[in-house]
């Protein structure tokens, strides 16, 4: 407890409390240190961080997701892992950064003997249609497959493209379509070459022969004509032509196509039109670019405001409003609380009228003259003749009656009293007339009470005529009014504008006991603010030297010097050169320190090492290596000053 609000409850539980700041912190086999989390009690090489390992209460009952954010607020994490879909999903850039390591697609279930190996690397629309995939895509062979679904697969290498094995088009091995060069070589060695004035047939060429070759003329396709036209052109003139069989799958520039048939693309029609399923969802649902940087509130205002655009459009009304109004026909007859709608309203229902004006008079009798109310009525009745006290002629006392009186009564009663009004009281009459009215003449309350104009010396005067002296008397007057006195003030308490100069306490102890009631530390016993110089860029020692990535930092009494430097970024040889400066911010070790670091190679005539010493009361950070020139090294120094 402090200063009565709880800051942390010790159970037999263990220890709660709302709030924790620490810079360092270890929970079990986890330790948190600024920004790091790391397991720093498994000492071998499988040290794990195990995150939902275990899901509501510590158990097993529910799956449990783990998403990362980009800090400012996104809707849609960056990095999602899916429980119970056993998912990773990445909505980023997927960068894999490395020295020669790629990506494993690991098949757990089967083996490389078993043709349900299926393992495929896929591309999906925004819908979830698969529109191109590479892997093993099927059960029935041991295929692997390159699929486009939308259009060509282009190879583009700097050289040539190397296949090893049989090449198929369609299914069919091009072997068996086409003719290599040794069987073509093999079949023209069995033709026999042009002999100029030989034939190739034992038939003579006739003129008739020849009349009818030179009426055999070439033709074309796109020209016209009668004549012949070669399977060349044939096949040329075809390659520009579609296929019925092929349905416009082999049309070369399909978005050309589809502006020529004036006709959308299936992504295209679904950024166009609306789907019927999505109930004009589409024009009111946000995108993750529209929310981002968007507060929850600002993001829900957005989706009502384009809402009530499609409700302006579509002249509609939000749901559960028609149900909430009246309707025009029904004339008020279908409220749900007719008497609160009266109420409401201030008017009476017509039995309400009717009961209220049961038994008045009707408007043919009304009376036309003034009024006459109750009030009236009993005002008359209220008014009776009074008397004032008197002796009659017989010698016998009457008592005074209240009521009204008549002026001859007042005037005669008033001529008894006329000295008094010329000549006014004398002290018997006016202290008789205190007497019956309860109040002090002033003779009297002069002598009783204070005067304003003398605070409370009246008070003090009346009890040194007593016998009190006036001491006496200032302490009685104090200890009625429940104050203290000047001396006491002075002696007891102490002043603001002093803080707390003018407290004297006789111990340690004492002292210490205020500053725990002020909340406050004891300065014996309170360590001052530790110095904290922040990470400093080690100092350079001439121009051979790179400590761009070397930094150090003191805190208190000790220093960290944590990076990387180059082996042949030093001032002087291998053999006690420098490679830093500590900065004059930061303090030198008063003892000699020294780090190692070593390359392991399997071949053990490779191995290297190097070492690295700053002396006690140096700043030089000096290097001693042999054969380590030019090798990156990670070094932590961290030593008392």
């Amino acid at each position: 407890m402090k200063q009565g609000k709880e800051l942390a409850r010790v159970t037999g539980d263990g220890i709660s409390y709302g709030t924790s700041l620490s810079d360092n912190s270890r929970i079990g086999a986890i330790h948190i240190q600024g920004c790091d989390i790391y397991n720093t009690q498994d000492v071998t090489d499988e040290g794990t961080i195990r995150i939902n390992y275990y899901g509501v209460e510590g158990g097993g009952t529910k799956f449990r997701d783990f998403a990362v954010y980009d800090g400012k607020l996104s809707l849609t994490p960056i990095f999602k892992v899916v429980g119970k879909s056993a998912t990773a999903q990445v909505n980023g850039l997927f960068s894999v950064n490395s020295a020669g390591r790629g990506i494993d697609l690991c098949n757990t279930a089967y083996t490389k003997d078993d043709t349900k190996l299926l393992n495929t690397l896929s591309w999906k629309d925004s819908s979830g249609a698969v529109i191109a995939a590479v892997g093993f895509d099927t059960t029935d062979s041991y295929r692997f497959v390159v699929r486009n679904a939308l259009g060509d697969i282009v190879i583009a290498p700097l050289g040539s493209v190397d296949i090893i094995g049989t090449l198929k088009v369609n299914g069919k091995s091009v072997a068996d379509t086409y003719v290599t060069v040794t069987t073509y070589t093999s079949g023209m060695n069995g033709k026999v070459d042009k002999v100029d004035g030989k034939q190739l047939s034992t038939e003579d060429f006739t003129t008739e022969y020849k009349r009818k070759l030179d009426a055999i003329s070439t033709g074309g396709i796109t020209e016209g004509g009668t004549g012949y036209v070669t399977s060349g052109a044939v096949a040329e003139a075809l390659k520009t032509k579609l296929s019925a069989d092929q349905n416009l799958r082999d049309v070369v520039d399909k978005g050309a196509a589809r502006t020529a048939l004036d006709v959308y693309s299936k992504p295209e029609s679904q950024e166009v039109f609306l789907q019927i399923s999505e109930g004009l969802q589409e024009l009111v649902r946000l995108t993750a670019d529209e929310v981002n940087n968007l507060t929850p509130e600002q993001a829900q205002a957005l989706k009502a405001e384009r809402q009530a655009a499609v409700r302006a459009t579509l002249d509609a009304e939000k749901g559960g409003t028609g149900e909430q109004k009246l309707t025009k026909t029904s004339n008020l007859s279908d409220l749900a609380d007719k008497g609160k709608a009266r109420k409401n309203l201030e008017v009476y229902s017509t039995t309400e009228i009717d009961n209220m004006m049961a038994g008045k008079l009707g408007t043919d009798s009304a009376y036309q003259g003034i009024i006459f109310t109750s009030e009236m009525r009993d005002k008359l009745n209220n008014i009776e003749t009074g008397a004032f006290a008197y002796t009659d002629h017989e010698g016998k006392s009457h008592a005074q009656v209240e009521g009204y009186v008549l002026t001859s009564a007042i005037v005669k009663e008033l001529k008894k009293k006329a000295n008094w009004l010329l000549d006014g009281y004398n002290s018997t009459e006016l202290a008789t007339i205190a007497k019956n009215l309860e109040l002090y003449t002033r003779t009297g309350a002069d002598g009783r009470f204070a005067r304003m104009e003398n605070l409370f010396q009246d008070y003090i005067n009346y009890l040194v005529a007593q016998g009190k002296s006036s001491a006496q008397a200032q302490a009685i007057l104090r200890e009625k009014l429940n104050l203290l006195s000047k001396d006491e003030i002075v002696k007891d308490y102490l002043r603001k504008d002093a803080k707390l100069t003018d407290l004297v306490l006789g111990s340690p102890e004492a002292q210490r006991q205020v500053c725990r009631t002020l909340g406050a530390a004891f300065a014996e016993e309170y360590q001052p603010l530790l110095i904290d110089t922040g990470w400093m860029q080690m100092e350079n020692s001439g121009q051979g030297t790179d400590t761009r990535n070397l930094f150090v930092r003191q805190i208190g009494s000790i220093v960290s010097i944590q990076g990387e430097i180059n082996t042949a970024k030093r001032d002087g040889s291998n053999w006690g050169g420098v490679i830093a400066m500590i900065p004059n911010k930061i303090q030198p070790p008063k003892y000699s320190v020294r780090c190692t670091a070593a390359n392991w190679n399997d071949d053990h005539k490779y191995n290297r090492g190097s070492s690295f010493t700053i002396y006690g009361g140096q700043r030089k950070l000096q290097l001693y290596e042999r054969g380590f020139y030019n090798v990156n090294c990670q070094l932590n120094f961290t030593y008392f000053v």
